[in-house]
């Protein structure tokens, strides 16, 4: 059976100091309170050391920030499946015309909450903010995308053909003596 207190958990650089609880023999309500003080001050002290998250803005390395993959330090191969993860996850999951701060706050949970299932280490990085970060950068990414193509359909811009450039762009009096083919005109 469980033991009645929380098991003390060694943190880096506190040598074998280990958080303990003061039982009484008399009062279950001491015991409580015992418990729940410890477990806070083990809380603290595995937050403290995690890994923090780097002063700036992730993907903004010129302006005061830093690139993801380089603060992480992770070989190209783990990084590139994390990304992939998190990428397809949003997809599934998330609205990916919308910026992160308008997700709904579960939804946003459940992507975070399947990351870290599938790649445990997160859990050492203080609020899991490579995830966070990603999240943020990719929704940043896609909605101003979705925004850009918002305005192109609104202008009447059309989409580029597969010889990459755009009908639009053609004066009209050329295209009468051009002749394409039928399946490039649609």
């Amino acid at each position: 059976s469980p033991a009645p207190y929380p098991q003390a958990r060694k943190s880096p650089g506190l040598g074998s100091r280990r958080a303990t609880s003061r039982l009484s023999d008399n009062s279950s309500s001491d015991f409580t309170s015992d418990t729940e003080s410890t477990a806070s001050t083990l809380s603290e002290l595995s937050e403290v050391s995690k890994i923090p998250k780097p002063v700036g803005e992730p993907g903004r390395p010129g302006r005061g920030g830093y690139t993801l993959e380089t603060a992480l330090g992770w070989n190209n191969n783990v990084y590139s499946k994390f990304k992939k993860s998190v990428h397809g996850l949003i997809d599934e999951h998330l609205d990916v015309t919308k910026c992160a701060s308008v997700q709904k706050s579960a939804l946003l949970k459940l992507v975070k909450d399947k990351v870290t299932d599938q790649f445990p280490d997160l859990d050492n990085y203080t609020d899991c903010w490579p995830v966070n970060d990603l999240i943020m950068m990719r929704l940043k990414y896609t909605s101003s995308r979705a925004r850009r193509q918002e305005v192109e359909m609104a202008a009447g811009k059309s989409k580029k053909s597969k010889v990459g450039f755009q009908y639009s762009c053609i004066p009209s009096c050329i295209t009468h003596f051009i002749s394409f083919p039928t399946e490039m005109m649609t």
